[in-house]
């Protein structure tokens, strides 16, 4: 059950096509897009945008060494927030 604003909800499922297109996307050496496309699953605008900031640096520099410990910061909480929101959450990790 996720808690919104006093609200009980049900965990959803992602869903096994959006878990292939993360596993496919993590297949091609994105895995930034693949956290991308999650936080839009999960409707957080901040990570949304932080990730998408992150994707822009990456191609900008051609080098994504010096921006993993800042996305390893935002994959806490995208993972922590995919927990709660999605019931098939270990098919997700797996696709990581």
């Amino acid at each position: 059950m996720i808690k919104l604003a006093g609200l009980v909800t049900e965990k959803k499922e992602l869903g096994g096509a959006y878990i292939e297109q993360l596993h496919n996307m993590t297949d091609k050496n994105e895995h930034t897009l693949a956290r991308l496309k999650l936080a839009q699953h999960i409707g957080d605008r901040g990570l949304v945008k932080a990730y998408t900031n992150i994707y822009e640096l990456h191609m900008y520099m051609a080098d994504m060494n010096d921006l993993k410990k800042a996305r390893a910061r935002l994959d806490k909480r995208l993972f922590a927030m995919s927990k709660k929101y999605f019931d098939d959450w270990n098919q997700i990790l797996g696709a990581f």
